[in-house]
């Protein structure tokens, strides 16, 4: 992929054939392993570890077919200073209003003091979190037009898919209820 000179990847625990497939990348790519999930807070904070690029790009393994010009379409707003930060536009239009879309673009800088608060946050917490700290920072959101997104029916059986979007709900309305973080979405330019 042209213009990145690092991808990390993190195996959060995964009972699938991700690790045993991703080895294979080994001269390509840096592999993270938790031997048990931990969650996306954690695996990020470990990532920016040894992260050594001015412009981070958090994607979620769940989304497939990045193009590169989706990818140009996060990262070149930040790149070329327009904004701080980018924010993939929700697939569920509930999530446009509280904005716990995975797929971001940020400056390092600006999440390197972060870390250590990534590691403590639920399900959602690491979103709602950035949401926060980004605040007073110019935010936009951009549609992607070539990716595709396995919900949970396509990864699970249907009474192990309710039970996931039931546990990751009640993350959600916890992260909502519990902190301050139901106001940080003002900053973040609603440009589908």
């Amino acid at each position: 992929i042209p213009f990145f000179s690092q991808i990390i990847v993190v195996d959060d625990g995964s009972s699938d054939e991700s690790l045993q497939k991703l080895k294979q990348y080994t001269d390509k790519i840096s592999i993270l392993i938790n031997t048990s999930n931990k969650g996306k807070g954690y695996s990020v904070a470990r990532a920016l570890d040894i992260a050594n690029c001015d412009i981070i790009l958090l994607l979620d393994a769940d989304i497939i077919n990045y193009t590169t010009a989706d990818l140009s379409l996060l990262i070149e707003p930040v790149a070329q200073r327009q904004f701080d930060f980018t924010v993939k536009v929700p697939d569920n239009p509930l999530f446009l209003y509280i904005n716990v879309s995975g797929i971001r673009c940020y400056w390092r800088k600006d999440l390197l003091p972060l870390t250590s608060a990534f590691a403590r946050t639920s399900k959602y917490g690491l979103e709602l979190l950035l949401n926060k700290a980004m605040l007073q920072s110019r935010g936009v959101f951009i549609k992607l037009n070539d990716y595709r997104h396995f919900d949970k029916f396509h990864k699970y059986p249907f009474f192990r898919a309710v039970w996931e979007y039931g546990k990751e709900t009640g993350s959600l309305l916890y992260q909502l209820i519990f902190t301050a973080d139901r106001g940080a979405l003002h900053n973040i330019k609603k440009n589908p």
